[in-house]
């Protein structure tokens, strides 16, 4: 080995390393795309996930406020059927000119 000369298997070293990092990059930028990707998707999931439960919910208090209201609505309901069974005007009454 001559100091002045690099020798063969030192320029094969050199392109093994450079190879050596050129797939050490690139695995580390799929694993990144992945990465990101995931997180897009999960992303995805909590927005859909919360509509879902949104709409759960109000169609769940569209259901206690409909039990709760039911029985008052029974109770009105009956009353404007009375009502509307009752004459208009009284019997004896003067008609309007």
């Amino acid at each position: 080995m001559t100091p002045g000369k690099p020798e063969k298997k030192d320029g094969a070293r050199k392109w093994m390393w450079g190879a050596l990092f050129a797939i050490l990059a690139v695995q580390i930028y799929f694993v990144r795309a992945l990465l990101a990707a995931l997180f897009l998707f999960a992303v995805v999931f909590v927005a859909i996930a919360a509509v879902a439960l949104g709409l759960f919910l109000v169609e769940r208090a569209g259901e206690l406020s409909l039990a709760w209201v039911t029985p008052g609505a029974r109770r009105s309901l009956a009353y404007l059927a009375a009502l509307s069974k009752r004459p208009f005007r009284r019997p004896h009454s003067e008609t309007a000119r």
